[in-house]
Parts: structure tokens; sequence; C-alpha cells
């Protein structure tokens, strides 16, 4: 029950109970999206103890209440810090009057690689720092290994840019990127196919950030999976002729006439 419906009741003589307290820890959903990173409360954490993220308290720009998430999810405290959300018709409710998030800061350091992923642009920098200020005076502030920044540069249609740091290969999962990189598109190819494409994609950027080419690398690495146990180094010659160092010797594998460049030539 909404809080105005309360207190219609009480106008109409009808004394009601409070509602049971109805909120979301943390403030990103799915709505048919990929999950994003969850943010998880301590085991019977009071509601008490949580902070209040309310948008109609002040002029938020659209990535704030992500940072915040983020925040709350990578970061790390010596106290806990759980955002909730609390939908605007509960307010009355004395359970609804929480500290709040007063403010939210994201600082970043040198950029690494960058690129256009999906429908955004990704980039990789050395690190980054969120720090949120709450109505009760305190700083909660945490290195954070993903955070949602307005556009860096073209195309300025885009909603904004993802800053990872090289942590976040080992620590997210590619979808819980491409949550903030446009998701699933509902005109496009099934879910799974636009899922196994964005990891194609996003490999493909982490490959960028070790170096130019390290992609080309670990293609060829997996072409020789079969024999890598068995070889010493392999060569490859400008004819396309293949050469094998194994362990015991050698083995030379050479293109069709068909297939040579020399002949294609």
């Amino acid at each position: 029950m909404s809080y105005k419906e309360y207190l219609r009741a009480k106008e109409l003589g009808i004394t009601l109970p409070e509602a049971k307290p109805t909120y979301e820890i943390g403030l990103l959903a799915s709505d048919n999206m990929p999950d994003p990173v969850q943010v998880e409360a301590p085991k019977d954490f009071p509601l008490a103890q949580c902070y209040r993220f309310d948008p109609e308290q002040k002029k938020w720009e659209d990535w704030d209440a992500t940072n915040v998430h983020l925040l709350a999810a990578l970061g790390k405290f010596e106290t806990p810090f759980v955002p909730v959300d609390i939908r605007p018709s509960y307010n009355g409710y004395s359970w609804t009057k929480l500290p709040t998030i007063e403010d939210v800061k994201v600082s970043k350091k040198k950029t690494i690689h960058e690129d256009w992923l999906w429908s955004g642009t990704l980039v990789c920098v050395e690190s980054i720092a969120t720090t949120a200020r709450t109505s009760d005076g305190r700083v909660f502030r945490s290195g954070v290994c993903m955070a949602v920044l307005p556009p860096k540069g073209k195309p300025q249609w885009a909603d904004s840019s993802v800053y990872v740091t090289p942590e976040a290969r080992q620590r997210l999962s590619s979808s819980e990127i491409w949550y903030h990189l446009g998701g699933w598109n509902e005109d496009g190819d099934t879910y799974d196919t636009q899922e196994s494409s964005f990891s194609a994609d996003l490999d493909r950027f982490w490959a960028d950030v070790v170096g130019p080419d390290e992609h080309l690398r670990q293609l060829i690495v997996e072409a020789a999976g079969d024999i890598r146990d068995e070889w010493k180094h392999v060569a490859v010659a400008s004819d396309g002729t293949v050469t094998i160092y194994l362990k015991d010797g050698k083995k030379t594998l050479k293109p069709s006439a068909a297939d040579s460049p020399t002949a294609a030539a």
C-alpha cells in the first residue's frame, strides 16, 4: 500500500499498521537486460543502516546511480555501504527516512586502451576510484574496476563511456560489462547469439589491452592447439609454407598449388 492510500484509510477511520518495508538492494535492475553486478548486503543487515538514493532529491546525472551501485558492488570498505532503492510512493512511512547519498564522484588514471564496443566506448585505464558522500556526514571511497561516465568523443549520441581496469578481466563476467554497453537488442539475433558475439568482441578488446599484436598471437596459438604439446616452434613463410619443428624432429606442411599465394598471383 502506498503512503497516500495509508493516509486515505486513516481519514476514513481505518487504522492500519505501516506497510512492510519494501525496497531493493542496489540501484540497477535487469529489465530484459543482462544482470548487472550485484550489491551484496551482509546477512540480516538492517534497512536502517542502508543509504537511500532518491532520484528526486537533486538533479542527478544519468550515470550517478550506476556509479553508486558499482561502488557498493565492487568497492571495499571498513563498514558496509549498502544503497537501496525505495519507490517514491512509499515516502512518508517511518522506514523510508534513511540517510541519503548526497554526491558521487569518479576519478581515473591514465588510459591504456579504448575502442568502440557494441553500442558505446569501452576504455581501459590504470585505476578508478569512486567516492560517495552521505547526508550523515560519512564518506565511502574505494578503488573499483568499473565505472560509467559521460560519452567520450564521438558519436555524441552514445549514452555513456564505460571505464574498466585490467582487474575487470578476471573479476567481471562479460555480461556484467555488456549490461553497461547496451546489452541485448530485441530487434537483433537471439540473446545467446548476441551475448556470444559481445564476448568475442570483448576478448579481442582485452587482447588489444595487452598489445596490438596480442589478438593475432592468440589466434595462432589457438590454431596450433592440437600440436602444442609436441612442438618446439612453428615457422610460416610468405609462400604459405608452414614448418612445424617438433620435439623429436621436424615436419613440413606445404600448401597445395591452388592455395599458394604465389600460384594465385
